[in-house]
């Protein structure tokens, strides 16, 4: 079973010995954890491998720590696709978490976006769209912008060969 682990570190030279940090219950695992740092906040999105109506599935799990990470809040499932989810990538900007993430619901990989307002303490039911083209899009990646905006790029392939894409969202 996969999962991630975290350790801490009191004099900046030694770590203490790493411990669990997703308790995964019935997951066949974590991965590829998104990480964002706010003052003593650490905020992270992971992938969960799960059986979903007999067959494995993957969907998106939120954890949060207040206290530089000596300890982190339950995993919190934060996606509710058919299919799955994947590929995280957050940004805390003000209050607000921004999740995106690749879907493939419709089959193609999709990017969309959730909202998490209050530090993530509360995730929208329904995300955004964000990719708007019949190709496969992977790799999601956010970046905060210039005037209360989101840029968000990821690579498809709808011209061939693999380009990268941006779309920018005014908050």
């Amino acid at each position: 079973q996969f999962n991630l682990f975290h350790t801490t570190s009191a004099d900046e030279a030694s770590f203490e010995e790493p411990e669990a940090l997703a308790r995964i219950g019935g997951l066949r695992g974590a991965f590829f954890p998104a990480i964002c740092f706010a003052a003593q906040r650490i905020f992270v999105v992971w992938q969960g491998k799960g059986e979903r109506y007999g067959a494995l599935s993957d969907d998106l799990f939120f954890m949060k720590s207040t206290n530089y990470g000596r300890s982190f809040s339950s995993p919190k499932k934060i996606t509710k696709s058919s299919a799955n989810d994947e590929a995280p990538s957050i940004l805390l900007y003000r209050d607000v978490l921004y999740c995106v993430y690749q879907n493939n619901d419709d089959k193609n990989w999709a990017v969309k976006m959730l909202r998490g307002p209050d530090y993530g303490d509360k995730w929208e039911e329904r995300p955004a769209n964000v990719s708007q083209t019949n190709a496969s899009c992977y790799s999601p990646q956010i970046l905060s912008a210039l005037n209360d905006e989101l840029v968000i790029l990821w690579y498809d392939t709808r011209d061939v060969k693999p380009s990268i894409f941006a779309r920018k969202f005014s908050i």
